[in-house]
């Protein structure tokens, strides 16, 4: 840094670094400065008090220094040496594709578009944080351990495999994904049942899908009140059947002669 002062560059700092009076030291050595600075900070008293919806601004100069204190998801305080109090047009995308254009100040914009690795990845955890105030530290500390992986693991899906889909589809993705490697049970919840719908015999019988959004009981595994949209349309009953395996159940038990099992819960008295 040493090395680049006294040359009129513009550094970006976070709210670690950034503050008025490095701000008026740096002005005497020709170097600019935007960065965001902390509450307790050197922030004007007055700015800090004054009130403010959503998507509102306040500015406060000081000489050469120019802070201003935005309020959009959360409050922001903003100090530069460089630019004016100009608001520039932004838009965001809802849910439904609905557009909605807003104003925020010039340097608050500047700095998002120059901000450090850590700012940029704290910006995209935070519509996804699920922290809230508790005793028990170690949940939370691991939940954001969990995050900053999945973030990691985004950015470099990103670059290195061309991904397109943004960040909350990739967490959808990888919970399907993990859930679907170590849990059987979401594995059957999101696996379709196996594909083999074709008769092993010409009798007539096999799985058909019912038409629209129609499901019945299976007829095997009923007592877990289990509703599935396949079915046998050969047998008189027409029995719902949820995979190749109760279908093949199922009809062995007729061949058999054994009784079968209703979908009221009882089982067939043989005569």
């Amino acid at each position: 840094m040493k090395d680049l002062i006294d040359e009129g560059r513009q550094v970006f700092t976070d709210n670690w670094y950034t503050s008025l009076r490095l701000a008026e030291y740096l002005l005497t050595r020709k170097t600019l400065i935007t960065g965001v600075v902390r509450a307790g900070r050197d922030p004007p008293r007055e700015l800090m008090a004054q009130p403010l919806s959503r998507r509102q601004s306040c500015f406060a100069r000081k000489g050469n220094t120019l802070v201003v204190k935005f309020q959009d998801r959360n409050q922001v305080t903003v100090l530069t040496t460089k630019y004016e109090a100009n608001m520039v047009e932004q838009c965001r995308t809802h849910f439904g594709n609905r557009v909605e254009f807003y104003y925020k100040p010039l340097h608050i914009d500047k700095y998002n578009s120059r901000m450090g690795s850590v700012d940029c990845a704290d910006q995209m955890l935070e519509p996804y944080e699920t922290n809230r105030k508790s005793l028990a530290w170690f949940k939370k500390l691991g939940i954001h351990f969990i995050f900053r992986i999945l973030l990691n693991t985004f950015i470099t899906c990103k670059a290195i495999a061309n991904y397109r889909k943004d960040f909350m589809n990739f967490i959808l993705q990888t919970t399907r994904e993990l859930l679907c490697q170590y849990n059987d049970g979401a594995r059957k919840l999101f696996d379709p049942p196996a594909r083999v719908y074709e008769p092993e015999a010409p009798t007539g019988h096999t799985l058909k899908t019912l038409e629209g959004k129609k499901q019945k009981r299976c007829r095997v595994c009923y007592p877990k009140r289990k509703d599935t949209r396949y079915y046998c349309p050969a047998c008189p009953t027409q029995p719902g059947l949820c995979c190749m395996d109760h279908y093949r159940e199922w009809h062995n038990q007729r061949e058999e002669g054994e009784p079968q099992p209703t979908t009221s819960g009882k089982r067939r008295r043989t005569q």
